[in-house]
């Protein structure tokens, strides 16, 4: 497993063009989260309709800064 993008050591972004989207992907997602201690991540998957469709956050929990940045 490799992570596809990781932003200034706080943001990992996960890269997919995929039909059928599945809960998997925010599990992976949150497992480099933890490996890498960022804070916040995302799944981006561009094979939408809307980007905006396409977009799922994933929190982490662990890290220090997501407590800050979390919606309330």
């Amino acid at each position: 497993m490799r992570l596809d993008i990781i932003i200034d050591n706080k943001v990992v972004l996960e890269i997919k063009s995929v039909v059928d989207y599945k809960k998997l992907f925010e599990k992976q997602l949150y497992t480099y989260l933890r490996l890498t201690g960022c804070p916040i991540g995302y799944v981006v998957n561009f094979n939408e309709e809307s980007l905006s469709k396409g977009i799922h956050t994933v929190y982490n929990p662990y890290a220090e800064e997501s407590k800050n940045s979390q919606p309330p």
